[in-house]
C-alpha cells in the first residue's frame, strides 16, 4: 500500500490515512507527525488530532520538541505565532490569555483588531499592554477585591430588551453608598452620564446606555454601541472604582 500510494514504508508519519488498515503502534506512537510536541499516543488518549498541529492537551506538550512549522503558525488566530505566545508566557490556544477583551496580540502589538469590541490604542496606559494581567489595561469587575461596587461590565439596552438592560452595580442602593457619584466617560474623555445617588431600583436615577447630557453629548442620546469607562465614587471615603463598560445594541 505504501508503495502504491507513493509514501514512505520507513517514515510512521508518512502514511494515506484512507489506507490504514491495521492498528497504528510500535514506532508511530512514538512518533509526533504533526510536530506539536505531544506524541501520537498521547494524541490518541487525550482525544487530539494527531495530524493537526494545532490540536493537542498542553499539559502532555513537551515544548523542547516542538518543531520550526509548530512555532510559526498562529493556532488561535491571535496575531502572534506560537512562538510569540511561548516568548510572552500566553497560551497559544487562547487567543485572549487573561480574559480583559483584548486579544493576546492587541497586548502585545498594539494594533487594534477590528473583529474584537475594544481597541487598544484607545486606552491612555496603551497601545501596549500586559497580556497575562486581567486589570491591564482596563479594570474589569474581577480586579477589585470588594464584591460590592462591582458592576457588570456588559450592556445590551434595547427596545423590549430586559437582559443587561442597565447597568447594574452591586449594593450600590445600600445605605453606606447613599452619597454616591457615578460617572461614565466615552473613549474621548466626554463625560455620557453623571449623577449623585446612583441607584439600580429608580430609572431614572440609573444608566441605561442613553446620555443625560454633559460636555458635547446631547440630552436623552441613546449610545452608541462600544466601549466606555465609569467610575464610582462610593461616597464614604472609600476608595472610587474604575474600570470599562462595553455598550452592544
Amino acid at each position: 500500500d505504501e508503495v502504491s500510494d507513493g509514501t514512505d514504508p520507513n517514515d510512521p508519519c508518512s502514511s494515506n490515512l484512507s489506507s490504514i488498515t491495521l492498528t497504528q503502534s510500535g514506532a508511530w506512537l512514538s512518533a509526533d507527525c504533526d510536530g506539536d510536541g505531544v506524541t501520537n499516543e498521547d494524541e490518541v488518549t487525550d482525544g487530539t488530532d494527531p495530524n493537526d498541529p494545532c490540536s493537542y492537551d498542553a499539559s502532555n506538550q513537551d515544548i523542547l520538541i516542538v518543531t520550526p512549522n509548530w512555532l510559526a503558525l498562529d493556532c488561535d488566530n491571535d496575531g502572534l505565532t506560537n512562538e510569540d505566545e511561548i516568548d510572552a508566557g500566553t497560551d497559544p490556544l487562547n487567543p485572549d490569555s487573561d480574559g480583559d477583551g483584548l486579544t493576546d496580540g492587541e497586548e502585545v502589538t498594539g494594533v487594534d483588531d477590528p473583529n474584537t469590541p475594544f481597541d487598544p490604542t484607545s486606552f491612555t496606559d496603551g497601545p501596549t499592554s500586559n497580556p497575562n494581567d486581567p486589570c491591564d489595561p482596563i479594570e474589569g469587575a474581577n480586579c477589585n477585591s470588594d464584591e460590592c461596587l462591582n458592576p457588570y461590565n456588559l450592556m445590551s439596552p434595547g427596545d423590549g430588551n430586559t437582559n443587561n438592560s442597565v447597568f447594574f452595580i452591586k449594593c450600590i442602593d445600600n445605605p453606606e453608598y447613599a452619597n454616591n457619584i457615578v460617572e461614565i466617560f466615552n473613549r474621548w474623555g466626554n463625560t455620557v452620564f453623571k449623577i449623585k445617588g446612583y441607584s439600580n431600583t429608580n430609572s431614572s436615577r440609573r444608566f441605561e446606555g442613553i446620555s443625560n447630557g454633559r460636555a458635547t453629548i446631547t440630552v436623552d442620546q441613546k449610545l452608541p454601541v462600544g466601549t466606555y469607562y465609569y467610575v464610582i465614587d462610593p461616597g464614604n471615603g472609600e476608595k472610587p472604582r474604575t474600570g470599562w463598560l462595553y455598550i452592544n445594541r
